[in-house]
């Protein structure tokens, strides 16, 4: 094996390791902390600490001493440090100078930071390191500035900034630029602005702006600070951006029913803030607080100029039929609607109860569908990664909605007992299931590799809830290998393994209480889609001779 303690990467030193592939080798990679795979030299590298030298040692017995060397190597360059009488106090921190310039050509701060503090530069939004300068790059905005003082601050770093303003011609290629499509519509009167969609929550902020789902893009009426104000946000987070605007005609599309919609005022936005604050109050979910108070804004934005107490059932049935059936939505939709409308009026405000006699609409009985279950053996065991086997498989040994798995922490699983306990799941309930023992070993596996500290599942960052649009991309890349062009969803593997343990014999009452439904008559549709009773019908064409 060889150690390449000299490399760099980011402006951050490295111990990289460059050894012949293998199980064993890269199962003892994958236990040490924050390492990093180069697609480009094609090794792993880890950082260059005390920490990590520790666990290389552990975990790589075998090549001791050529990690005892770089231990070595280390010490004789601290000792060298001290012998050439560095003037500071044993308990002061050395004093660092570090230099930002101004370019005053293409409005950007260039930092230069001692090499062992490029962490804190990094950490602000919208940080890049340039090879070419040797330094970092960030916008040029209060921000930025405020922000590097903060992170020095908060780290005890005695540091001394210098700021120069300079004309620069270096003009770096940035790979985090945000480059932005801006088309002025001339036509219908609105901007089309096609962005990177990780910045949603940016755009979001700009008032009256609109996604739309088929065209892939926001749409927000072309006022003249518009633009402006999107520039303005980006510039906040210290977010480079690059904004290609046009003004031309296109063929006006059909606008969509939320465009058509007033913007609502001050006074409304207050009261659906109100709204909200009540539901936290209340304790109502997350999740909840989001689908009802987009209800309700919906609703508000219908009747723009009307007054809350002012808007009675009859109101609520022509927002029905005028909104909700004729732009096609579902009866699941409407339900919401009605649930949101009747929880804003009746239980937050006490008035018009004539709205409790609204009737919901006829819902339809879709079934649940189920995966096979020799497919779902299948699925599983084409599945490579040791960490998307693990999700896919608990929740289907489990039974688990995705925000179950999501929320399982690593302390509600007791191997001792061989129990998982699912803590405040849908309708704030909890229930303990038993661990099964192949899902119990493939537990001990992926938690050796991976050492997640908190959630059994956990993101890029440690500690840190894994994705939920994630888990739907892994499921469909690896259904769709043993389903070609299937419709099924993450929610398939639960109704999978209820259907499968009633089709097995298990009573309903059990399945009930795995699946932690409140009533029995929900866990009664799997019925409609076990075979174990139906297949032992003999069909009367069976007795046909044809």
């Amino acid at each position: 094996m060889e150690i390449l303690y000299n490399i760099e990467h980011r402006g951050e030193k490295r111990i990289a390791i460059n050894t012949p592939f293998s199980n064993d080798i890269y199962k003892r990679i994958k236990m040490v902390k924050d390492r990093r795979w180069s697609a480009t030299k094609k090794l792993w590298h880890f950082p260059d600490t005390d920490e990590t030298k520790e666990q290389l040692f552990t975990l790589f017995p075998e090549y001791s001493k050529e990690i005892s060397k770089l231990r070595q190597r280390e010490a004789h360059t601290n000792a060298d440090k001290e012998t050439k009488g560095e003037n500071k106090a044993a308990d002061t921190k050395e004093l660092k100078r570090v230099l930002i310039t101004k370019n005053t050509i293409d409005h950007k701060l260039y930092i230069n930071v001692p090499f062992e503090y490029m962490h804190y530069v990094k950490q602000i939004k919208g940080a890049y390191f340039n090879p070419g300068i040797k330094g970092w790059i960030l916008a040029d905005n209060e921000f930025t500035i405020k922000a590097l003082q903060q992170n020095l601050k908060d780290n005890t770093i005695n540091y001394t900034i210098t700021i120069e303003n300079e004309s620069r011609s270096i003009n770096p290629t940035n790979p985090k630029t945000t480059k932005a499509v801006i088309i002025k519509n001339i036509e219908d009167g609105n901007l089309y602005i096609q962005i990177a969609y990780q910045h949603k929550e940016i755009i979001k902020r700009l008032s009256g702006v609109i996604f739309d789902k088929k065209w892939r893009e926001w749409v927000i009426k072309a006022t003249e600070n518009a633009i402006e104000a999107l520039q303005l946000e980006l510039e906040r987070e210290g977010i480079p951006f690059d904004f290609k605007i046009e003004e031309k005609g296109r063929i006006k599309r059909k606008s969509t029913a939320l465009e058509a919609l007033a913007v609502l005022n001050k006074s409304k936005e207050q009261e659906l803030e109100k709204f909200r604050q009540w539901m936290r109050q209340k304790r109502y979910s997350e999740s909840t607080i989001k689908d009802y108070s987009s209800c309700l804004k919906v609703f508000l934005r219908y009747y723009g100029k009307r007054e809350i107490t002012t808007i009675n059932k009859e109101d609520i049935e022509n927002f029905n039929y005028n909104f909700i059936i004729r732009n096609n939505y579902s009866e699941k939709t409407q339900n919401q609607y009605i649930s949101a409308l009747k929880t804003f009026y009746i239980k937050m405000y006490k008035i018009n109860h004539e709205i409790e006699e609204l009737e919901r609409p006829i819902a339809s009985r879709r079934l649940p569908k189920v995966i096979a279950k020799a497919d779902v053996e299948k699925i599983l065991r084409s599945i490579r990664n040791i960490k998307h086997r693990m999700i896919l498989t608990t929740i289907y040994s489990l039974g688990l909605r995705r925000s179950e798995l999501i929320n399982l922490r690593i302390k509600d699983i007791n191997f001792e007992r061989k129990a998982i306990l699912i803590y405040n799941s849908k309708g704030k309930q909890d229930r303990v299931l038993p661990l099964p023992g192949k899902l119990e070993k493939q537990m001990h596996r992926y938690m050796e590799m991976y050492q997640p500290k908190r959630y059994l599942i956990e993101g890029h960052k440690e500690g840190e809830r894994y994705s939920a649009a994630s888990i739907g991309k892994i499921f469909k890349r690896y259904v769709e290998v043993i389903i070609p062009g299937h419709n099924f969803t993450p929610h398939s593997l639960r109704h999978s393994f209820a259907t499968h343990l009633l089709d097995s014999g298990v009573d309903l009452r059990y399945i009930q209480e795995l699946l932690g439904h409140k009533s029995s008559k929900t866990t009664e549709i799997y019925t409609h889609v076990s075979m174990r009773s139906l297949s032992f019908i003999k069909n009367p064409i069976d007795d046909f001779d044809i």
